[in-house]
């Protein structure tokens, strides 16, 4: 059977999820992410566990999800379920399927990604309504060209609301529009059946909601990358190469001051936890040259 759901952020309702960044499954949150202006803004990140591009939640975004069996699993299709939605007479927006199977306006994006596990497929979307978008630009404005990824990076596209072509669609236009596309290609011949949701959450989604926030799943699921960085002290020039795996270096070489190499394997990557304590043992040389290059490698990273 295919399942269809919807989500809005509103009305202060499921609060844990407002003002997040998503990043994908095998994405790099320091590539993707501007961290330092994550963390001024307050605004959260979190990994999901499916593919697609990184996306920003909001009150003026509606996430929905089309669950099916995998054997009849087709992005084209769902995509252009909700694009059909998107062209209805209610809301009248000229909405079509890209090559990439994300659901375009005039050009511009609004997101589309899906996940296949074992016997069951999804794919869902975030719909930008309302969105504050000035936001998004400045949480994935990443300057770090040095760090060079494994992993997926985002296609970087344009984007935009739904409002920019019809101000006066709401969350609740969409939902009718999608349900009615919904019941049209899945149940023409039948009364659609709907289940209501409830605030009781299932131990089991409990459990995942706080695996999903945990340093290992957000930080510790990257894949390998490298980072070049160097800057200039009053003391003089310093270059380090480091390269990290699931959030941990793995490989360490700083020049410009007597550090032996791989002296910071096996800590987390931008945090350094325990750095001074371990260059210590090894260091021979002024203290605050030390606290120099341990104070630049967090802030760069």
């Amino acid at each position: 059977m295919t399942h269809f759901s919807i989500l809005a952020m509103k009305n202060g309702q499921f609060l844990s999820l407002l003002d997040h960044l998503v990043l994908t499954l095998d994405q790099n949150p320091w590539k993707e992410i501007n961290q330092a202006a994550l963390r001024e803004s307050g605004v959260e990140f979190v990994r999901r566990r499916s593919g697609g591009g990184t996306v920003y939640h909001d009150l003026g975004n509606t996430n929905y999800s089309i669950m099916v069996p995998r054997q009849t699993f087709d992005r084209v299709t769902n995509a252009e379920l909700v694009a059909s939605a998107l062209n209805s007479q209610e809301i009248n927006i000229p909405a079509w399927v890209n090559e990439r199977h994300d659901i375009v306006v005039h050009g511009k994006k609004i997101r589309s990604a899906y996940k296949i596990i074992s016997q069951r497929a999804y794919h869902h979307g975030t719909m930008l309504i309302s969105a504050e978008l000035g936001s998004l630009g400045m949480l994935l404005r990443n300057t770090k060209t040095s760090l060079l990824t494994k992993g997926v990076e985002s296609v970087r596209s344009p984007v935009a609301n739904l409002v920019t072509f019809s101000p006066n669609v709401t969350h609740e236009m969409f939902v009718d529009a999608v349900v009615q596309a919904f019941q049209a290609k899945y149940y023409p011949d039948e009364s659609i059946p709907f289940s209501e949701t409830t605030r009781c959450i299932p131990a089991e989604v409990e459990a995942g909601a706080k695996e999903l926030r945990d340093w290992d799943w957000r930080f510790g699921q990257t894949p390998e990358f490298t980072h070049d960085m160097n800057n200039t002290f009053p003391w003089g020039d310093v270059r380090a190469h480091i390269t990290a795996k699931r959030g941990l270096i793995t490989e360490s070489l700083i020049t410009g001051l007597d550090i032996p190499d791989n002296a910071l394997v096996g800590l987390r990557y931008s945090t350094l936890e325990g750095a001074e304590e371990v260059l210590a043992i090894s260091y021979i040389g002024p203290p605050d040259r030390l606290q120099d290059i341990i104070t630049w490698l967090r802030l760069e990273m």
